[in-house]
C-alpha cells in the first residue's frame, strides 16, 4: 500500500495537499480522482510513499486517509512544471490547487481517461533565454515564422500563447503557410470530440509543431518545446478573472526558467515594465527594439470645435470639419471608413446644470450611460446593467435640469445616419454582437461592401484583420479621465493598433490638442512616451519601481471602512493606504480597497504572506493587479 499526497485541481480547497492512500504505484504528476468532502474532484500526485515507511506517522495521524478513487492520467505533467506551479502559487499568494484550476482546462481534466501523454526525446535544447520584441504586427509575424522555421530545422516545437479566443484564428492563419500539418490551436471554443482528437494528434505527431492557444494551454505535454512566445504582451486578458487571479505571463515566465528554453515578449507596444527591464539587461531584444513608429499614410490631429449657441440652445459639436470632410471624401471613392469610439450609447454621461453632480446608477454608484432604441431613450448602468427611465431627476439636488455629456458610438452613426443617409453605417459593440459568431458577420460585411462605414469599441479590433482605406479615432478623451497609472500606456496601444489598420489615411478628434501624447504618436516618438511615463512611474513608486498588492472589501459601508482600518493595523510594518475604489458602489455593497507597495526585491515575502493568508477568504486579493481603482 502507498501514502500517496494529492493536490486538489479545484478552487475554494484552502489546504496546499491531502493526503489518500492506493494500493498501486502511482507515478507523480498523474491525474487522478478523489473522494473530497461528499463528491469527488480531479488532483494531482506531487508525493507517494510506501506505507510500510511510515507506519510511525501513521499510527499518531489524527486522521484516517481515504483510498483514491481512480487514476485519470498518468504521467501528464512534469516535476518542473509542478514546480512551476508551486512557485506561482507563492507569488500570487494562492493555493497549488488553484493555479492548477487556472492552467489546466476543464475539458483536460474531463477527457483525461482519453487523452494520450507520450514523452519525446529531448534533442539539442538551447539553455533559458529572455527575449522581447517590439515592432508592428508585420514585422512581428515575419521574425515569429523564422523563429518557427528555425526550430523545426533542430527537430524542436514551438509554443505561441495569445490573450484571447479572436487572437488565435488570426495567429494561426499568418503563421500556418507551408506548415499546415503541423499546426494545431487549442480553445475553449473546442467541442469535447473535436478536443480529445485533435490532443491525441498533437502529442502523438513525430514531426516539430507549432501549438496555438491561450494561456491556459501551458501545460502541453510535449517535452521537444523549445520556445514560448507571448504574444501581444501588453494586453490585460492575460490577467485571470477568478481567484487567486494569476497573470499567466508570470506564470509563462517561470516555467520557462524551470524548463530551460526560450521565452519570447512581442507587441507593438510592449508594458512599460518589460521595457524597463530589457533597458536594465533581464531581457535581450530578438530583433532591435522599435521607438520609431513612422507611418507613411497621411495621419492628423484635428481640435473639435467648441460649442457654440444656436436658437438659444447649447449646440455640442461632436464631428470636426476634417473629420466630415475625411468621411464625405471617402464616400465619394467607395472607400471604406472605421471610427473608433471608447464608449458605447449614445452619451457616456448624464449631469446636473445646477449641482454638477452626474447622475449614477442607485445599486452601483456608476454614472448612467444613455442609449436609444425603436421604444425610444432610455439610461442603463454598465456596471450592473440596470435600466432607467430618461426622465428622471439629479439624486443629489432634485433639479430637473439635467444635461447629457459625451460622444457615444451610437450617438455617432446616428448623426452620422443624417448627414449620409445613403450610407451603410454599422456598430460594432458588446451591445450590438453578443457572440463571437455576430461579430465577425458584422466584419466580413463591412469588408465586402464597399464605401461602408464601421463604428466600433476596442472589442473591433480583434475582428478587423485586414486593413481599411481609412481610420479615424472619434472619441477617447473620455478615457484619460481614468484614474489609472497604466491608462497612458493603453491608449497608446490602442493608437498604435489603430493606425495600423488604415491603409490610406489616419483621424483623431480630440478636445485635448495640448496632450503630450498625440505628438510622441504622430511622430513616432515611443521612446519619449516610454521616457515620460518611466518618470511618471518613477516619482509616484509605481511598477517597476514597486510591486502593488490590492486587497478589495464589499459590504455596508461602516463595516467595509473598519475592516480597511483592521487589515492597515495588521500590515502596519509595510506601506498602506485605503481609499474608495473607483466606482464605490456595486449592486448595493460598498467597495474599498487597501494598497500595499513593497521593493519587488522582497517578494515573495514569508512575513507578508502569512499575514495575507490571515485575512478573510470573502476578501479578494490581487498582487500586482492590472489596475488599482
Amino acid at each position: 500500500m502507498y501514502i500517496v499526497e494529492v493536490v486538489p485541481i479545484t478552487k475554494g480547497i484552502f489546504k496546499e495537499s491531502l493526503t489518500y492512500f492506493s494500493a498501486k504505484e502511482i507515478p507523480l504528476g498523474s491525474i487522478v480522482e478523489v473522494p473530497l468532502r461528499k463528491s469527488t474532484a480531479k488532483a494531482l500526485v506531487i508525493k507517494r510513499t510506501n506505507a510500510t515507511e511510515m507506519k510511525t506517522e501513521l499510527k499518531s495521524a489524527d486522521f484516517s486517509a481515504r483510498k483514491i478513487s481512480a487514476l485519470k492520467l498518468k504521467n501528464f505533467l512534469s516535476d518542473r512544471f509542478i514546480e512551476s506551479v508551486q512557485e506561482t502559487a507563492r507569488f500570487f499568494g494562492g493555493t497549488t490547487g488553484s493555479i492548477l484550476s487556472n492552467v489546466i482546462p476543464k475539458i483536460v481534466l474531463e477527457n483525461s481517461e482519453k487523452l494520450k501523454v507520450k514523452k519525446l526525446e529531448i534533442k539539442n535544447k538551447d539553455k533559458h533565454e529572455k527575449l522581447v520584441i517590439q515592432a508592428n504586427e508585420e514585422d512581428r509575424f515575419t521574425t515569429y515564422r523564422g523563429i518557427i522555421r528555425e526550430e523545426f530545422a533542430k527537430k524542436l516545437s514551438v509554443l505561441f500563447i495569445v490573450p484571447t479566443l479572436e487572437d488565435i484564428g488570426k495567429a494561426k492563419e499568418i503563421l500556418k503557410k507551408g506548415i499546415e500539418d503541423y499546426v494545431f490551436s487549442f480553445s475553449s471554443k473546442t467541442n469535447k470530440k473535436d478536443f480529445v482528437k485533435l490532443w491525441n494528434e498533437a502529442i502523438s505527431e513525430e514531426h516539430p509543431v507549432l501549438i496555438i492557444a491561450t494561456p491556459s494551454y501551458l501545460h502541453i505535454p510535449r517535452d521537444d518545446i523549445n520556445v514560448i512566445i507571448i504574444e501581444r504582451e501588453n494586453s490585460g486578458a492575460f490577467r485571470q478573472l477568478s481567484r487567486p487571479y494569476v497573470d499567466m505571463r508570470v506564470f509563462a515566465e517561470i516555467l520557462a526558467k524551470k524548463l530551460g528554453i526560450k521565452i519570447i515578449l512581442g507587441d507593438f507596444l510592449l508594458r512599460t515594465e518589460t521595457v524597463w527591464r530589457q533597458k536594465n539587461l533581464e531581457f535581450n531584444e530578438l530583433t532591435p527594439m522599435k521607438f520609431r513608429s513612422v507611418s507613411e499614410i497621411e495621419q492628423k490631429l484635428s481640435v473639435l470645435p467648441e460649442s457654440k449657441k444656436e436658437a438659444g440652445n447649447k449646440k455640442f459639436e461632436i464631428f470636426s470639419e476634417d473629420f466630415l470632410k475625411m468621411v464625405e471624401k471617402g464616400l465619394s471613392k467607395k472607400e471604406n471608413i472605421f471610427i473608433f469610439g471608447s464608449r458605447k450609447g449614445l452619451y457616456p454621461l448624464m449631469a446636473c446644470l445646477d449641482c454638477g453632480m452626474a447622475v449614477e446608477c442607485s445599486d452601483c454608484q456608476a454614472p448612467f450611460s444613455t442609449h436609444q432604441d425603436n421604444r425610444g431613450r432610455f439610461l442603463i448602468c454598465h456596471k450592473c446593467g440596470k435600466r432607467q427611465n430618461i426622465s428622471i431627476k439629479c439624486n443629489n439636488c432634485q433639479s430637473w435640469r439635467l444635461e447629457t455629456f459625451g460622444i457615444g458610438l451610437e450617438l455617432i452613426a446616428q448623426e452620422l445616419k443624417k448627414k449620409f443617409p445613403e450610407s451603410e453605417i454599422t456598430i460594432l459593440d458588446k451591445e450590438k454582437a453578443k457572440t463571437s459568431k455576430q461579430a465577425k458577420n458584422i466584419t466580413e460585411k463591412f469588408y465586402k461592401t464597399p464605401g461602408a462605414i464601421l463604428c466600433g469599441s476596442e472589442m473591433a479590433l480583434f475582428y478587423l484583420n485586414k486593413k481599411i482605406d481609412n481610420v479615424i479615432c472619434g472619441a477617447t478623451d473620455s478615457l484619460f479621465s481614468i484614474p489609472d497609472f497604466r491608462i497612458n500606456e493603453k491608449i497608446m496601444s490602442i493608437l498604435l493598433r489603430l493606425r495600423f489598420l488604415a491603409e490610406k489615411k489616419f483621424l483623431i478628434q480630440t478636445r485635448l490638442p495640448d496632450l503630450n501624447l498625440w505628438k510622441y504618436l504622430l511622430d513616432g516618438n515611443l521612446m519619449d512616451f516610454y521616457r515620460e511615463e518611466i518618470e511618471m512611474r518613477k516619482s509616484l513608486n509605481y511598477p517597476p519601481f514597486s510591486l502593488l498588492i490590492k486587497i478589495n472589501i464589499q459590504g455596508e459601508k461602516d463595516a467595509t471602512e473598519k475592516e480597511a482600518e483592521k487589515i492597515k493595523e495588521t500590515l502596519k510594518d509595510y506601506e498602506t493606504i485605503s481609499y474608495p475604489s473607483f466606482i464605490s458602489k456595486v449592486k448595493g455593497k460598498y467597495l474599498m480597497n487597501v494598497l500595499i507597495k513593497i521593493d519587488p526585491e522582497n517578494w515573495p515575502n514569508d512575513d507578508l504572506l502569512s499575514k495575507l493568508y490571515s485575512l478573510s477568504p470573502k476578501l479578494t486579493i490581487k498582487v500586482d493587479p492590472e489596475n488599482i481603482l
